[in-house]
């Protein structure tokens, strides 16, 4: 069994902590190595408050996800330096990685990747064009929550309009796994 360490902004890891994000997609191709079984662990925005009490080490990792204000006394650290232990989310990937084109993804997938009900409902237009379903709507607007996201995190390469090969990874939500 592989495990390695993914990167997710404060957006991302709400959502898997709410249950709402269970698929993601990544341009790096080594990725498609990883395989049914195999193990990710989320990196993150977090700092190190660990202190000595009078019981010995107090750790005391805090993330920046869970709304922390910012605070100068707190020296936050960037994911890319995220060890395994401080780390609160591990998923187990249950189906093979598999490459496809980034508009390749569907409604349901946006959804996996996080996009809440929520959000796409926010975005419906008020007065929708007459001669258009609802469905069609929905699909057209979720995608565009989805592009801004994605060149939100891709701002000067392989952004939604480049169409880039990405690997797509899957898990189960946490109350499933």
């Amino acid at each position: 069994m592989k495990s390695r360490g993914i990167i997710f902004s404060a957006q991302m890891v709400r959502a898997d902590l709410e249950g709402r994000k269970f698929c993601t997609r990544r341009i790096d191709k080594s990725w498609l190595k990883y395989k049914k079984g195999d193990e990710i662990w989320v990196k993150e925005v977090w700092a190190d408050l660990t202190w000595v009490g009078v019981d010995g080490i107090e750790p005391n990792i805090i993330y920046r996800a869970d709304g922390f204000v910012y605070n100068k006394k707190i020296k936050w650290k960037s994911p890319i330096f995220m060890p395994r232990y401080a780390s609160r989310i591990t998923r187990t990937l249950t189906e093979d990685a598999r490459l496809e084109r980034l508009q390749d993804i569907t409604l349901g997938e946006i959804r996996a990747e996080g996009i809440s009900e929520q959000d796409i409902l926010n975005s419906l237009p008020m007065f929708p064009p007459p001669k258009y379903k609802l469905d069609s709507i929905i699909e057209f607007m979720a995608e565009d929550i989805f592009e801004q996201l994605w060149d939100s995190l891709h701002p000067k390469k392989d952004r939604w309009a480049d169409n880039p090969e990405v690997v797509r990874l899957c898990w189960l939500p946490e109350e499933e796994s």
